[in-house]
């Protein structure tokens, strides 16, 4: 049996930001992997870093007769702040959820486990955030003026994103693991502004479809 694991985080399990609420988008259904035979478990999870996903694939085990791909997407946990701090002390030294030093450790453990459990494993770049948008999310209820003067420019929101993107790149070529490039694709789109929603980070129900697509092609490039 064909098998697609899919372990990350908020954007990996499909949720959209709406207004006021959270949904899941139905857009993840991938109906074309599962109308080829595969069984797809998506064990993501919302707030998720890659040490989440570490203890993920630590506690799964897959059928000996299985043909196994895992797909693991972290980064935009990992690289995040506390902003209420940023907000509360501007002028103080803050630390993501995790180092990219010890993000990049973290995740080369998850290959090895997921390897050790006789898996194939693709990495997911990150789907890029919109800065502006994002900074009104993370600036909600709290002082615009000292998280604005903390990071130096808005900008700085992707750049600091991007750096744990081009690790995440260049852990998949260091071992050797196919890189599912989410990112690419919603870059190059002339519709980005749509893709991405209201609170800047999350994909809206065409982005998702872009992921699940993606995923889905290399899922059956692989294993097909």
């Amino acid at each position: 049996m064909k098998r697609l694991v899919i372990i990350g985080d908020s954007i990996m399990k499909g949720v959209v930001k709406e207004a006021d609420r959270y949904r899941v988008s139905l857009a993840l259904a991938y109906e074309k992997l599962r109308n080829s035979g595969f069984v797809v478990d998506n064990l993501s999870k919302m707030g998720a870093t890659v040490e989440r996903g570490l203890k993920a694939i630590s506690r799964r085990e897959f059928p000996e007769e299985d043909d196994t791909l895992v797909v693991f997407s972290f980064g935009g946990n990992d690289c995040d702040f506390d902003w209420q701090k940023v907000s509360e002390q501007p002028k103080a030294v803050h630390s993501p959820n995790l180092s990219i030093e010890s993000f990049s450790d973290i995740y080369r453990r998850c290959i090895e486990a997921a390897r050790a459990k006789g898996a194939r494993v693709a990495l997911a770049n990150l789907v890029p955030l919109d800065a502006p948008r994002y900074m009104d999310t993370i600036s909600a209820g709290r002082s615009r003026e000292n998280i604005l003067s903390w990071l130096g420019d808005v900008s700085m929101l992707y750049r600091w994103h991007e750096t744990y993107d081009r690790e995440v790149e260049d852990i998949a070529r260091r071992e050797g693991c196919e890189l599912v490039d989410l990112r690419s694709k919603f870059l190059l789109s002339r519709l980005y502004e749509q893709l991405i929603g209201p609170d800047g980070i999350h994909p809206t129900d065409q982005g998702y479809d872009i992921i699940q697509n993606t995923i889905s092609d290399t899922a059956l490039c692989l294993m097909g």
